[in-house]
């Protein structure tokens, strides 16, 4: 071997170990804190840990009296961004997903709910200010049902997809039906 080759198979492989060193750093770093739903309160719309004062960063878990986990919340910097709701009696299986907005805290943006198995079934979106803009319907991940809101009233074009393929679409305009059409 050349001198050259060998100061270059020394490099390569300080650089390796130095990248999986690094690497192993990054995952420490990446796992969440844990704790408990009483070890947080809330100020000015914001978490904070009791024991240190300084905002959370990490998970919340709500347990039932028997340890069951029901909820989990996903916080950065005092902010949450989702919550997981959990089946009861089944082992970590979500039913539901709440989406925060990050602008605007304890508003939502999205909710994502689940079958037991895990598909998704139906999907809400929400505007900057929570009112309710979209939900959709879904059947072994194929979407059958989708309706527009302003608020609480339909409010645009609602589509259904039947078994057979047949599509329907109706417009309403503030909650009142406006026309139907079949495709």
């Amino acid at each position: 071997m050349k001198f050259s080759h060998k100061i270059l198979f020394i490099f390569m492989v300080t650089l390796g170990m130095s990248c999986k060193t690094f690497s192993q750093d990054q995952e420490l770093k990446e796992k969440p804190i844990v704790a408990d739903f009483d070890d947080i309160y809330v100020y000015n719309d914001l978490l904070y840990e009791y024991e240190t004062d300084n905002l959370y960063t990490g998970l919340i878990h709500r347990r039932k009296k028997n340890g069951e986990l029901i909820q989990e919340d996903y916080v950065e910097r005092g902010v949450i961004h989702y919550t997981l709701m959990f089946y009861r009696r089944q082992k970590r299986k979500p039913h539901s997903k709440y989406i925060y907005n990050k602008d605007n805290p304890y508003v939502l943006r999205e909710v994502i709910r689940f079958h037991l198995e895990g598909d998704v079934f139906k999907t809400t979106y929400y505007d900057y200010d929570g009112r309710r803009i979209l939900e959709e319907d879904f059947k072994d991940g194929k979407l059958i049902y989708s309706c527009e809101f302003n608020g609480r009233k339909r409010h645009g074009k609602e589509l259904c997809i039947t078994e057979k393929c047949d599509t329907t679409v109706m417009y309403y305009v503030n909650g009142k039906k406006q026309h139907k059409k079949r495709i």
